[in-house]
Protein backbone atom coordinates (compact mmCIF):
# COMPACT_ATOMS: atom_id res chain seq x y z
CA UNK A 1 0.00 0.00 0.00
CA UNK A 2 2.85 2.06 0.72
CA UNK A 3 2.65 5.73 1.72
CA UNK A 4 -1.17 5.81 2.75
CA UNK A 5 -0.71 2.70 4.96
CA UNK A 6 0.44 4.76 7.67
CA UNK A 7 -2.01 7.15 7.60
CA UNK A 8 -4.50 4.04 7.45
CA UNK A 9 -2.76 2.53 10.81
CA UNK A 10 -3.11 6.32 12.22
CA UNK A 11 -6.55 6.16 11.76
CA UNK A 12 -7.27 2.77 13.27
CA UNK A 13 -5.11 3.56 16.04
CA UNK A 14 -6.86 7.16 16.82
CA UNK A 15 -10.31 5.35 16.54
CA UNK A 16 -9.06 2.80 19.22
CA UNK A 17 -7.76 5.49 21.50
CA UNK A 18 -11.17 7.64 21.06
CA UNK A 19 -12.93 4.70 21.63
CA UNK A 20 -10.84 3.66 25.12
CA UNK A 21 -11.41 7.33 26.37
CA UNK A 22 -14.94 6.92 25.57
CA UNK A 23 -14.80 3.97 28.12
CA UNK A 24 -12.59 5.42 30.65
CA UNK A 25 -15.35 8.49 30.93
CA UNK A 26 -18.41 6.63 30.67
CA UNK A 27 -16.99 4.02 33.55
CA UNK A 28 -15.80 7.33 35.87
CA UNK A 29 -18.66 9.13 35.29
CA UNK A 30 -20.75 6.38 36.10
CA UNK A 31 -18.66 5.69 39.40
CA UNK A 32 -18.28 9.29 40.67
CA UNK A 33 -22.28 9.97 40.08
CA UNK A 34 -23.55 7.14 41.84
CA UNK A 35 -20.84 7.67 45.14
CA UNK A 36 -22.05 11.33 45.07
CA UNK A 37 -25.29 10.27 44.94
CA UNK A 38 -25.82 8.21 47.76
CA UNK A 39 -23.19 10.27 50.12
CA UNK A 40 -23.49 13.54 49.47
CA UNK A 41 -27.24 14.04 47.36
CA UNK A 42 -28.93 11.45 48.98
CA UNK A 43 -32.24 13.22 48.80
CA UNK A 44 -31.76 15.32 45.64
CA UNK A 45 -30.60 12.60 42.73
CA UNK A 46 -31.18 15.06 40.09
CA UNK A 47 -28.57 17.33 41.37
CA UNK A 48 -25.95 18.55 38.56
CA UNK A 49 -23.64 17.79 40.74
CA UNK A 50 -24.20 14.57 41.51
CA UNK A 51 -24.54 13.68 37.30
CA UNK A 52 -22.20 11.90 35.08
CA UNK A 53 -21.97 15.18 33.27
CA UNK A 54 -20.19 16.93 35.70
CA UNK A 55 -17.96 14.43 36.41
CA UNK A 56 -16.69 13.85 33.08
CA UNK A 57 -16.06 17.75 32.94
CA UNK A 58 -14.26 17.78 35.94
CA UNK A 59 -11.93 14.61 34.81
CA UNK A 60 -11.64 16.05 31.24
CA UNK A 61 -10.25 19.18 33.31
CA UNK A 62 -8.20 17.52 35.39
CA UNK A 63 -6.53 15.57 32.49
CA UNK A 64 -6.00 18.42 30.26
CA UNK A 65 -2.43 19.60 32.00
CA UNK A 66 -1.02 15.87 31.52
CA UNK A 67 -2.60 15.10 27.94
CA UNK A 68 -0.32 18.25 26.98
CA UNK A 69 2.95 17.41 27.97
CA UNK A 70 4.62 14.97 26.37
CA UNK A 71 7.66 13.58 28.04
CA UNK A 72 6.80 10.41 29.64
CA UNK A 73 9.17 11.44 32.88
CA UNK A 74 5.95 13.67 34.19
CA UNK A 75 3.67 10.79 33.69
CA UNK A 76 5.61 9.01 36.09
CA UNK A 77 3.48 9.73 39.10
CA UNK A 78 0.35 9.18 37.18
CA UNK A 79 1.18 5.31 36.77
CA UNK A 80 2.12 5.24 40.34
CA UNK A 81 -1.39 6.82 41.43
CA UNK A 82 -2.94 4.18 39.36
CA UNK A 83 -1.27 1.16 41.00
CA UNK A 84 -1.81 2.40 43.99
CA UNK A 85 -5.92 3.00 43.22
CA UNK A 86 -6.33 -0.67 41.90
CA UNK A 87 -4.36 -2.46 45.11
CA UNK A 88 -6.68 0.20 47.13
CA UNK A 89 -9.16 -0.76 45.17
CA UNK A 90 -8.17 -4.93 45.59
CA UNK A 91 -7.91 -4.40 49.51
CA UNK A 92 -11.10 -2.32 50.12
CA UNK A 93 -13.07 -5.26 48.11
CA UNK A 94 -11.55 -7.73 49.98
CA UNK A 95 -12.35 -6.21 53.46
CA UNK A 96 -15.56 -5.72 52.21
CA UNK A 97 -16.21 -9.46 51.55
CA UNK A 98 -13.92 -10.59 54.58
CA UNK A 99 -16.22 -8.35 57.15
CA UNK A 100 -19.63 -8.00 55.57
CA UNK A 101 -19.67 -11.71 53.85
CA UNK A 102 -20.80 -12.20 49.79
CA UNK A 103 -24.13 -10.15 49.45
CA UNK A 104 -27.41 -12.45 49.16
CA UNK A 105 -29.33 -12.96 46.18
CA UNK A 106 -32.63 -11.67 46.81
CA UNK A 107 -34.13 -12.06 43.32
CA UNK A 108 -36.50 -14.71 42.66
CA UNK A 109 -37.51 -13.35 39.15
CA UNK A 110 -34.61 -13.21 36.94
CA UNK A 111 -36.90 -11.84 33.31
CA UNK A 112 -36.38 -8.09 34.42
CA UNK A 113 -32.76 -8.92 33.11
CA UNK A 114 -33.75 -10.28 30.18
CA UNK A 115 -35.85 -7.21 28.81
CA UNK A 116 -33.90 -4.41 26.32
CA UNK A 117 -34.40 -1.17 27.80
CA UNK A 118 -33.53 1.15 24.75
CA UNK A 119 -31.90 4.07 26.17
CA UNK A 120 -28.81 5.92 26.33
CA UNK A 121 -27.12 3.22 28.71
CA UNK A 122 -27.82 0.80 26.01
CA UNK A 123 -25.34 2.63 23.63
CA UNK A 124 -22.94 3.42 26.11
CA UNK A 125 -22.32 -0.06 27.31
CA UNK A 126 -22.60 -1.50 23.56
CA UNK A 127 -19.28 0.80 23.28
CA UNK A 128 -17.54 -0.94 26.40
CA UNK A 129 -17.78 -4.15 25.16
CA UNK A 130 -17.17 -3.47 21.76
CA UNK A 131 -13.81 -1.66 22.53
CA UNK A 132 -12.53 -3.85 25.06
CA UNK A 133 -13.59 -7.07 23.20
CA UNK A 134 -11.42 -5.19 19.87
CA UNK A 135 -8.27 -5.24 22.10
Amino acid sequence: MGRCSIYLVSTIVWVASVGLMMIYFIVFGDIAASISTQLIFPKDPKNFFASRTFFVLVLGVCLVPLVIKRALKELKCISVLLFIAIGLFIILFLGQIIIAGPVKNNDKDYTQYWETEWTSKLISAFAVVLVSYTF
